[in-house]
């Protein structure tokens, strides 16, 4: 039977956090299972290797290791069937992409073109950045950077 109240979850610490009325209120235990990337060409500081596992747990990266290590043999296995698997980049200074200029329209909707403008070419995390402008379109900047 289905609560009357909306349920909401979030993974805290390894529990399933339902927030309900404290009456309904339970904790149940949410297991994170480790997960192994394989078979794939995995850049490293001495080049791109193959023949090892990507171990990630909690959302971390645990290491690159021997395929024998006993930490991935209880990991959930995604085979990259020979596919690269390289860092993605940050870029600490972004002012536009996708043909957009945050200075042009400091927006939540501008944001989100330049992110996806640079994620065809592997950025995986970016800080929006203006040339020097007004203090009124710094201001909209900020809102817009929170809001996104």
């Amino acid at each position: 039977m289905e609560p009357s109240w909306h349920l909401q979850a979030a993974k805290c610490g390894g529990i399933l956090r339902l927030h309900a009325p404290v009456s309904q209120l339970q904790f149940y235990e949410f297991v994170l299972m480790a997960e192994a990337l394989v078979n794939g060409c995995i850049l490293c500081d001495e080049g791109l290797v193959s023949g090892r596992i990507v171990l990630i747990d909690a959302g971390r990266i645990v290491g690159v290791l021997s395929p024998d290590d006993p930490r991935c043999a209880s990991a959930a296995r995604h085979d990259l069937n020979g596919g690269m698997l390289l860092p993605g980049f940050i870029d600490t200074q972004v002012n536009g992409g996708g043909g957009v200029l945050f200075n042009d329209d400091p927006s939540v909707a501008t944001i989100r073109k330049i992110v996806a403008a640079h994620r065809r070419f592997g950025t995986t995390s970016l800080l929006p950045t203006l040339i020097s402008d007004e203090l009124a379109m710094v201001g909209r900047a900020i809102a817009s950077v929170e809001e996104a």
